[in-house]
């Protein structure tokens, strides 16, 4: 039977502004916890955080590590390697995270006589949007809207102007998704959640 980890960490987790990524720091000494085992949790946290409790990669956030122990005798080299996971979504789990969704910035043109069947496309894609600017006969829009409901959008929006309308989108990040609207998904292979299994795993013992 493969031995557990012998790996003590403790981690503080806190969220960053949108777009900041990931953030790793360390407080505890080498005399607690050796460099290279630190090395070790540091390299491991882009893999714990692929995943995260509700099944979506885990971004903007800052991962301290406020104290942990090794066993100058008993600490495998890879111990740190599996803990770091399990200790991260452990901290995930107890602190909460959020669903984002990402969004598209857009500027479209079309007929001033179109405003109203566009207006109503882009509320019903949950857009939002500036009031149009009317040149001559062509109404220049600009919004946000979420990708995920208007993938199709550039179809639908020629189709309702009879193609007489452009359409510009660009990535503009990422907003909280309304309740009821985002979807967790199902961990994608043996979770760390489940401690002892997830060590056997990883350790070979089970597949």
């Amino acid at each position: 039977m493969p031995k557990p980890c012998w790996a003590v960490l403790r981690f503080e987790i806190e969220p960053l502004e949108t777009g900041s990524g990931a953030i790793f720091e360390s407080r505890v000494r080498n005399e607690k916890i050796f460099t290279k085992y630190q090395l070790q949790v540091e390299q491991t946290i882009p893999e714990a955080l692929r995943q995260g409790p509700k099944g979506w990669q885990v971004t903007d956030i800052k991962i301290t590590l406020v104290d942990g122990e090794h066993h100058v005798a008993h600490t495998h080299p890879m111990d740190f390697i599996l803990a770091t996971p399990i200790g991260i979504m452990n901290a995930l789990t107890n602190t909460g995270t959020d669903l984002m969704e990402p969004i598209y910035r857009f500027r479209i043109t079309y007929p001033e006589e179109m405003s109203g069947k566009v207006i109503g496309e882009i509320i019903g894609m949950r857009g939002t949007f500036d009031s149009p600017l009317i040149r001559k006969g062509t109404a220049v829009m600009e919004g946000r809207y979420p990708v995920a409901e208007g993938i199709d959008f550039p179809a639908r929006f020629s189709s309702i102007t009879g193609g007489r309308g452009t359409v510009n989108t660009f990535f503009d990040g990422y907003d909280l998704c309304p309740p009821g609207v985002g979807m967790e998904v199902p961990f994608r292979g043996i979770s760390p959640a489940d401690r002892e299994k997830y060590i056997l795993h990883k350790r070979g013992a089970v597949l």
